[in-house]
């Protein structure tokens, strides 16, 4: 339980972060996320997508003991990101 809420807490952060101050001003951040912004600046595609589709590959190569909790992270950012998604509007109405 403990694991479960400290995931959807953290996926929250994440959603909150990218769609209210990194995605409205067009920054790259770091690694997967970062890919994943670059997609979405130059194709349009969905962060969430391109999360799901880079990570995936990744985490069946890296440490299977962990896939489970890696697997339900992503599922939470990912879609905890695209329903935050009405905040850029927010950003960009304020500014």
């Amino acid at each position: 339980m403990k694991k479960l809420v400290t995931l959807l807490f953290s996926s929250f952060c994440i959603g909150v972060g990218l769609n209210l101050f990194i995605v409205p001003i067009h920054l790259i951040n770091g690694g997967i996320f970062g890919i994943s912004l670059l997609i979405k600046y130059v194709w349009g595609i969905q962060v969430r997508h391109t999360m799901i589709m880079i990570n995936i590959p990744i985490y069946l190569l890296y440490d299977k003991s962990y896939f489970f909790n890696a697997i339900l992270g992503l599922a939470f950012t990912s879609t905890i990101i695209d329903w935050l998604t009405p905040l850029n509007l927010w950003f960009i109405y304020r500014s």
